[in-house]
């Protein structure tokens, strides 16, 4: 067991299995991870949501051949939400449980937070695509100061953005965990296109009121 300066806790039971088998599907690697959570007791006092599935791949080869990338681990995510919201912070917020083919945990993290008591007013959650919107809405508001000063820094380096792009599905409001503090937020990663071939990626993030 191990703890990071975050209170990130981490164990590992197992190293992954190299025999070559398949991974387990979604669906049974999702059966997996509830089945770990609920024996750890880890959603006891937090509510968690699965939200994600990911596959860890390796692979090998020599100058003249290469292997096939075969699935080395699966890597199930549960999101955590405070007041029905996700925590939106990377890497905090949630739990995560590692799989090998042979469908046996080998590895799981605990970056949840117990949530002592709510203040203030929940975030809000961006409109519909559907509905007309005459006004900016609270989001587009907080984020667009956030966008503002990312253009000013960038021209002030020398790079004068030619277009911004926003990534799709990329926008989540939600909490922000700093320490032992949650806040309203709103994060959305942008592509900002510098000319001559340059594009970076940025996260803007914002507290919403």
């Amino acid at each position: 067991l191990s703890v990071d300066h975050r209170g990130v806790r981490e164990i590992t039971f197992a190293e992954a299995d190299g025999s070559g088998r398949d991974a387990p599907s979604a669906a049974e690697a999702v059966r997996i991870a509830q089945d770990a959570v609920e024996t750890f007791g880890l959603a006891d006092r937090v509510d968690l949501v699965a939200d994600k599935v990911r596959h860890q791949y390796h692979a090998g080869g020599t100058p003249e051949e290469i292997a096939e990338p075969r699935v080395r681990e699966t890597h199930v995510v549960f999101t955590q939400l405070v007041d029905g919201h996700p925590v939106v912070t990377p890497g905090l917020g949630e739990v995560r449980v590692s799989i090998d083919g042979g469908g046996t945990v080998t590895t799981i993290v605990d970056a949840t937070r117990e949530v002592d008591r709510l203040t203030g007013s929940a975030p809000a959650a961006p409109p519909s695509a559907r509905e007309p919107v005459r006004d900016p809405s609270t989001v587009d508001e907080a984020l667009d100061g956030r966008l503002q000063r990312l253009l000013r820094r960038l021209s002030a380096g020398g790079r004068v953005p030619a277009e911004v792009r926003e990534v799709p599905d990329s926008t989540a409001v939600g909490y922000a965990l700093r320490g032992d503090d949650g806040t309203p937020c709103v994060r959305r990663t942008v592509e900002v296109d510098c000319g001559e071939g340059l594009a970076k990626r940025y996260v803007l993030e914002a507290p919403l009121r």
